[in-house]
C-alpha cells in the first residue's frame, strides 16, 4: 500500500502539511512509544525524514519479514523504531536496515 498516492487520489492532506493533523501525530507517536515501551525522540528533520526519505524499503522489509520470518516480526519493528524515534538514524538506508535485523 502507498499511502501517498491514497492521500493524493483522495483530496487528504498528510499529517506534515496540516498543523491541526501534525501536532495529533506527534501525540500518537508519544503514545505509541510508551505502549510500546520504546524511548522516543522528536526527529532533527522531520521535513527530510517523512517527505525525502520515507520510510518505503523499511515497510517493505518489514512486509517480507511478515511472510517469511513472522517470528521476527516484531523486534524487527522494534529496531526500526529505535532507529528511527530514539537515535534519528535513516531508516531507509540498507546497511541500516541490516542491522536492524541482526
Amino acid at each position: 500500500m502507498n499511502l501517498g498516492k491514497i492521500m493524493g487520489g483522495s483530496g487528504n492532506t498528510p499529517p506534515g502539511m496540516n498543523p491541526s493533523k501534525g501536532s495529533m501525530l506527534a501525540r500518537d507517536v508519544q503514545r505509541a512509544s510508551e505502549m510500546m515501551d520504546v524511548p522516543y525522540k522528536p526527529l532533527a528533520n522531520f521535513a527530510q525524514t517523512v517527505f525525502i526519505r520515507g520510510s518505503l524499503p523499511t515497510l517493505k522489509t518489514l512486509a517480507a519479514c511478515q511472510i517469511m520470518y513472522p517470528e521476527h516480526l516484531e523486534e524487527l519493528t522494534r529496531q526500526s523504531w529505535l532507529g528511527l524515534y530514539s537515535k534519528d538514524v535513516d531508516i531507509t538506508d540498507k546497511d541500516n536496515i541490516i542491522q536492524f535485523a541482526e
